[in-house]
């Protein structure tokens, strides 16, 4: 059912969850032939949201929309959020998302759960995470190829990018960051240290010797790392560049293997990646509030926290 209009998408966090909200932007437009307008360009972005518009890093199709410092737009995006909390407090969200769908808005505050999109009307706006493949399973092929790096890699990372394809690499990604800094994500921090220990080992079971690649947010976790958890019984290597974070995707996605943390940066790097037998080991759970089942994959191992 193909339509004509144009739709405005908020967008939101960081690279991980910026990714979801364009897959889930990108499968609408295929399938109803809208136009895309994205809330906000990269300064008025990092004023409003505190982080780094990273979309423009990626092979995203620039031809197919459009990147507005709309603060109308951004206004009503907020002001709307408020009144789904409020006024439709009784609903729940399956009912709050189909009714709100049939005023051609797509709102979602359910951060994980699948809503099939019934737009029988122009689009407007699209606000939520929507993080789940199920949106955009149809064209994933497509997102796959338009949600790589383009930026080329500076000379640091081309050498890490050698040693990452020239062994056994195995994306380790350690989340720590917000998820231990800020309150209202401590039901995010989730995956213990015998959780990556026993990932590790099983690993090590699977594939010739591999060599694991230590990811986190930045030099201090990696310290910390190193000073709380032993691994001194595993081929490791820190990787402790002080990137931007699509420089740290690109080195997540080029490993073969994986030990993903609850993270949307972690989920994208896995599914990103281009070896068809590649080990994705994930957490058994992905938040402590919320379910996630259309989250997780069919093909992942899963492994107690």
């Amino acid at each position: 059912m193909k339509k004509d209009g144009n739709i405005v998408v908020f967008i939101s966090g960081g690279l991980g969850n910026q990714m979801f909200e364009y897959a889930n932007a990108r499968a609408i437009q295929e399938e109803y032939g809208v136009s895309i307008q994205f809330n906000s360009c990269e300064l008025a972005y990092r004023k409003s949201e505190g982080r780094n518009f990273g979309l423009n890093n990626l092979a995203i199709r620039y031809d197919k929309f459009c990147v507005k410092n709309n603060f109308c737009n951004y206004i009503f995006f907020k002001m709307m959020r408020k009144y789904l909390l409020y006024k439709l407090k009784d609903f729940t969200e399956f009912e709050k998302y189909n009714f709100l769908d049939k005023k051609g808005m797509l709102f979602s505050l359910d951060t994980y759960r699948y809503f099939k999109h019934k737009i029988d009307r122009h689009i407007e706006y699209v606000y939520g995470n929507f993080q789940s493949w199920k949106y955009f399973e149809r064209y994933d092929k497509m997102l796959c190829e338009e949600l790589r790096v383009t930026t080329p890699p500076s000379l640091k990372n081309q050498g890490m990018l050698k040693a990452i394809n020239d062994c056994n690499s195995v994306c380790v990604h350690i989340r720590r960051g917000d998820y231990i800094n800020k309150r209202q994500w401590r039901q995010l921090n989730i995956c213990s240290y015998n959780y990556y220990y026993q990932a590790m080992k099983y690993i090590e079971k699977e594939i010739q010797q591999p060599t694991f690649f230590i990811f986190s947010n930045n030099s201090e976790d990696i310290n910390w790392i190193k000073k709380n958890y032993d691994l001194s019984s595993f081929d490791i290597c820190y990787v402790d560049l002080n990137n931007p974070d699509y420089e740290e995707l690109r080195l997540m996605y080029s490993c073969k293997h994986f030990i993903i943390s609850n993270s949307t940066f972690s989920w994208w790097a896995q599914h990103l990646s281009t070896n068809s037998d590649r080990i994705v080991i994930a957490p058994t759970i992905w938040n402590r509030d919320e379910e996630a089942e259309d989250l997780y994959e069919d093909r992942w191992i899963l492994m107690d926290i």
